[in-house]
């Protein structure tokens, strides 16, 4: 806050010198848990597959919306 009580604005970089190599989407056997019964199967979905080069090591790697948008922790910043 300011001294007018006012929010004082940041500028946050979201960069992370990631480069895109590939984006596509696919058919793609996902690990599920059931919330209920606490056990895991495979199943088959469709999903965004995005393949990325990652500036700190030089490595190459996949990122599969369906198993993202499971993830606890987006969950957990997603709650108000």
């Amino acid at each position: 806050m300011d001294e007018s009580g006012r929010p004082v604005r940041q500028r946050v970089d979201f960069n992370t010198g990631a480069v895109v190599l590939d984006m596509r989407t696919e058919t793609r056997a996902v690990r599920v848990g059931d919330d209920k019964t606490g056990r895991f199967e495979w199943r088959r979905q469709p999903t965004l597959v995005l393949v990325c080069l990652d500036p700190v090591d030089g490595r190459v790697s996949e990122r599969l919306d369906v198993v993202d948008r499971a993830d606890p922790l987006r969950k957990l910043l997603r709650e108000p």
